[in-house]
C-alpha cells in the first residue's frame, strides 16, 4: 500500500513538474516574439514611421529610458528582450521533446518556476507600494499593463538564470542518489 501512495506521489510530481516546465513556454514566446518582431519592424521602417517615435527627444528619453534615445537603441533594447526570451522557449522546447534524459531538468524548471514567481511577485509588490507619479494605479484606475511588464521583467531574467544554475544541481542530486 506505502509503495502505490509512492508512485501516485511521483506521478503527481512528474506531471507537476512537466506544468512547471511547460507554462513558460507561451508567454516566453508570446512577449519574445513581440519584442523580436518590434525590433525587425523599427530596424526596417521607414523614415515616415521613425519620426513618429521622436527617438532622442527629452520627452521620450525622460519617460522611456535609454531605450529611446535613438532608433539604434531601441532596436536593441528590443532585440535584449526578444532573442533571449525566444531561445528559452526553444530550450524548454527542447528539453520536453527529450523526455528520458529530461528529469534533472524538470526538477531545475519546478524550482525556477517557483523562485521566478516569487521573485516577480516581491517586484510587482514594490512596484504597486513605491508607484511613481501613480504609474500603477490611482484612485480611479489600475495599469495592469504596467504590473504585468514588471512581474514579466522579473520572471523571465530569474526563471532563465535560476533554470541554467539549478540544472547542474539538480544533475548531481539525481546521480548521487542512484549511487545510494
Amino acid at each position: 500500500m506505502a509503495d502505490g501512495n509512492l508512485d501516485g506521489m511521483k506521478i503527481a510530481l512528474r506531471r507537476t513538474s512537466w506544468l512547471a516546465l511547460a507554462l513558460p513556454i507561451l508567454p516566453a514566446l508570446l512577449i519574445g516574439g513581440m519584442f523580436a518582431a518590434e525590433s525587425a519592424r523599427i530596424a526596417f521602417a521607414s523614415p515616415e514611421t521613425i519620426a513618429e517615435y521622436h527617438f532622442g527627444s527629452e520627452a521620450m528619453v525622460g519617460h522611456g529610458g535609454w531605450a529611446y534615445r535613438s532608433r539604434a537603441a531601441y532596436v536593441l533594447s528590443c532585440a535584449i528582450w526578444g532573442v533571449p526570451l525566444v531561445a528559452l522557449a526553444g530550450l524548454l522546447i527542447w528539453v520536453l521533446s527529450r523526455r528520458r534524459e529530461s528529469t534533472p531538468w524538470l526538477a531545475a524548471g519546478a524550482f525556477a518556476f517557483v523562485l521566478a514567481l516569487v521573485a516577480a511577485g516581491v517586484a510587482t509588490a514594490a512596484a504597486w507600494q513605491h508607484n511613481p507619479q501613480q504609474e500603477f494605479h490611482s484612485a480611479s484606475s489600475v495599469n495592469w499593463g504596467g504590473l504585468f511588464v514588471v512581474a514579466a521583467s522579473w520572471f523571465a531574467p530569474v526563471y532563465s538564470v535560476a533554470l541554467l544554475l539549478a540544472r547542474p544541481v539538480a544533475g548531481l542530486v539525481g546521480r548521487a542518489r542512484h549511487a545510494v
